[in-house]
């Protein structure tokens, strides 16, 4: 659905009120369908994309926010590509070869890992202090004659806020979420939920929450459906023996 369609005839259905002069003003229509689309990216993280950052030699930290002007929040484990000057790849990423480790175990089990040489990161860290997402690699990263380095990000975008009639919901940049377009209803009904708590009818703003909690659900019930069925150990150990892995040599 369109933004007009949602704010317009979607609305007007869910509140039996074609009004748009008093109670539910335009205004009101467009802010409560603009917060219902914040409120169901929160809570399903449905607009997931992948950011690529160009790194710079020598430096470890990067704002997420500054990079991408719609980052909401970090969605998996960034991965670093090295492309080196014959045009190879190489890829750092994985539980084992390039971990997540916080500042408070970093501070414990690597005493001055803020001054370490540059060199191949080996793990990375999550900075919200000051309310900025700082993304940081430790070591911080030394190229060799001739490579670039690309640093891809998973995260949550915020959708671009609808204004034009014909915008629709969940566009993250230049992306349209096609796949979210069955969920559009689910917007109408939280705005209209927000509505009806205006004019006080908490019957009618149960209701409404309800069905659009029924949406959220079913986003999670799809996603669940579509997840591979396979359970994955937190270590493996086998891997990590490695060298020091004795051979039975009766066999």
């Amino acid at each position: 659905m369109t933004f007009l369609e949602l704010y317009g005839e979607a609305l007007n259905i869910e509140l039996a009120s074609s009004d748009t002069t008093q109670l539910f003003t335009t205004a009101r229509r467009k802010a409560a369908i603009n917060d219902a689309m914040t409120a169901f990216v929160k809570e399903t993280s449905c607009t997931r994309r992948a950011g690529l950052i160009t790194m710079i030699d020598e430096d470890g930290d990067y704002e997420l926010e500054t990079e991408f002007t719609d980052f909401l929040r970090l969605s998996g484990a960034p991965s670093i590509k090295v492309t080196n000057a014959s045009s190879q790849v190489r890829w750092l990423q994985g539980r084992e070869a390039f971990p997540q480790r916080d500042i408070d175990t970093l501070d414990w089990e690597r005493p001055g890992w803020r001054n370490l040489d540059s060199s191949t990161p080996d793990c990375w860290y999550l900075d919200l202090t000051d309310g900025d997402a700082i993304l940081g690699l430790v070591p911080a990263p030394l190229f060799a004659s001739g490579e670039t380095w690309q640093l891809r990000v998973p995260y949550i975008a915020k959708p671009t806020a609808l204004s034009a009639d014909g915008d629709l919901p969940f566009t993250t940049g230049s992306d349209q979420h096609l796949a979210l377009v069955p969920f559009h209803q689910g917007l109408a009904h939280y705005a209209a939920g927000r509505l009806e708590a205006a004019r006080k009818n908490y019957d009618g703003y149960d209701r409404q929450m309800k069905l659009y909690a029924g949406y959220v659900a079913k986003w999670f019930a799809l996603k669940q459906a579509d997840a591979v069925g396979v359970v994955q150990i937190a270590r493996n150990y086998y891997a990590e023996q490695g060298a020091y892995r004795i051979e039975d040599p009766w066999r």
